[in-house]
C-alpha cells in the first residue's frame, strides 16, 4: 500500500512540474493572456516584449523609491541643524542648512527666517492635467481626471 502511494505522488509530482504556467502577459483589452509561458519564462512568445519593459518598469520604480527616501531623510536632518543653528545665532542671516552642512550665507527676506532662495513657496499648486493610474506598458495615463480626483473616469472603476 505505502509502495503504491509513493508511486502516485511520484507521478503528481512529474506531471505538475510538466505543466506550463500561465503567460503573466497583458492583452490589448488588459486582461491577462490565457497562453502558456515559454521555457524558462513567465511570457508567451506573443508578450516576450512585455518582459522587458515590466523589467524597466520596476527598475524605474525600485530607483525613484530610493530616490524619494533619500530626498525624504535629507530636509528632516537640515531642519534639526537649521534650527540648531538658530537657536544659537540670531544675527539675521538665513536659517537653511546647505548640502555641505554649513549655514546659508544670505541675508533674511523680510518677514521670513529664510532668504529669498530657500523661502517657501505658498503659490497655489497647478491642477492635475493627467490621470495619475499607470497603462500595462508602465506609461501614465494620457487622459484628464475627474474633477476633485487624481484618476480619470475608466481608472476610477477599476476598469
Amino acid at each position: 500500500m505505502k509502495k503504491l502511494i509513493t508511486i502516485m505522488m511520484v507521478a503528481a509530482l512529474a506531471l505538475s512540474s510538466a505543466i506550463a504556467a500561465q503567460c503573466e502577459g497583458k492583452t490589448q483589452t488588459g486582461a491577462r493572456c490565457k497562453r502558456e509561458a515559454a521555457e524558462g519564462s513567465k511570457y508567451c512568445i506573443g508578450h516576450k516584449d512585455q518582459a522587458k519593459v515590466a523589467a524597466a518598469a520596476k527598475a524605474k520604480k525600485s530607483a525613484a523609491k530610493a530616490k524619494a527616501a533619500a530626498a525624504a531623510e535629507k530636509p528632516v536632518a537640515a531642519t534639526e541643524k537649521s534650527a540648531a543653528v538658530a537657536k544659537e545665532k540670531d544675527d539675521g542671516q538665513c536659517w537653511a542648512v546647505t548640502e555641505k552642512g554649513t549655514r546659508c550665507k544670505h541675508k533674511k527676506d523680510g518677514t521670513s527666517d529664510y532668504c529669498k532662495l530657500h523661502a517657501v513657496s505658498k503659490k497655489p499648486s497647478k491642477p492635475q492635467t493627467r490621470c495619475r493610474a499607470m497603462n500595462w506598458n508602465g506609461q501614465q495615463c494620457s487622459r484628464r481626471p475627474e474633477p476633485d480626483s487624481y484618476y480619470c473616469k475608466q481608472h476610477i472603476k477599476g476598469n
